[in-house]
Parts: structure tokens; C-alpha cells; sequence
């Protein structure tokens, strides 16, 4: 298993470890990990529809579930993100 990193905003404009005003989250997702999947398109009514497979739809809601709970109490994003 390989950890995970993503930016999280800094409290009050302290800047974070990379000097950017960024701080860094460090999680472990257990499992293989999977690549994503491309979209699915399928005909509903003369129109195309587009979807994700299961499997993406799924390990997308497994990271976001360990994300979450590596956050905890930390204030969410909030504004634009890039």
C-alpha cells in the first residue's frame, strides 16, 4: 500500500511544509489500487448518457471514505480549488 497525499488549505495564512501556504494530507487506502476507468456511454431516449463503471464508481467512494476519516475534525476545503 502507498500513501496518498493531497494539499489541504493552511489555517489563518500559516504557511504549510511546502511553502506554498498548502499543508500536505497522508492517508492509506488498503486494497490494490485501481486506475480509473473510462466514462460508459449508453442510448436513454435517442440521447447518450454517460456513467462510470461500478468498479471506478466504487474504489472513488473507498478513497473518499479514508480521506475523510484521515481529516477528522480539520475544516474542509473551501473557495476554488485548482
Amino acid at each position: 500500500m502507498k500513501p496518498t497525499t493531497s494539499p489541504l488549505p493552511t489555517h489563518n495564512g500559516t504557511p504549510g511544509s511546502q511553502g506554498s501556504g498548502r499543508k500536505t494530507l497522508t492517508f492509506m487506502i488498503p486494497g490494490e489500487a485501481r486506475a480509473k476507468a473510462r466514462p460508459q456511454v449508453r442510448s436513454f431516449a435517442g440521447r447518450p448518457q454517460m456513467y462510470k463503471d461500478r468498479v471506478t464508481a466504487t474504489f472513488e467512494n473507498w478513497v473518499r471514505l479514508h480521506a475523510e476519516e484521515a481529516l477528522g475534525d480539520a475544516p474542509r476545503f473551501e473557495g476554488l480549488s485548482r
